[in-house]
């Protein structure tokens, strides 16, 4: 299996960490309507299951790994400054990259 190429990488980190980010009651408050328990324990369980998954299609090298991981910081600084300047647009950062990350893996899947 090759290597996720960086593109996706990015949006599916920033994704899981928007996910994890507006499951936390301070930062849902600003962005979204309260969400009730279970949407964020949905939210929560959604964004570990995306950092598992960026995981488990980063390659099994060592250099799927290493950009896994340097897609997941780049990702972090994305979603912290959205998450501190507009708040607002974090769920829309949170479908888009979903959206988003999920089409360039099913690219990179299908492409020989």
């Amino acid at each position: 299996m090759p290597t996720l190429p960086l593109l996706p990488g990015l949006l599916l980190g920033t994704t899981a960490l928007a996910c994890l980010c507006l499951s936390q009651p301070r930062y849902a408050q600003r962005s979204i309507p309260p969400l009730a328990w279970p949407g964020q324990r949905l939210l929560r369980v959604g964004g570990w299951l995306l950092l598992g998954l960026l995981l488990l299609v980063s390659g099994p090298d060592g250099i799927g790994l290493v950009q896994a991981f340097g897609s997941l910081s780049l990702a972090a600084l994305v979603v912290a400054g959205v998450a501190t300047w507009w708040p607002s647009r974090l769920p829309a950062l949170c479908l888009s990259g979903l959206a988003g990350s999920l089409a360039l893996i099913a690219v990179t899947i299908a492409a020989p």
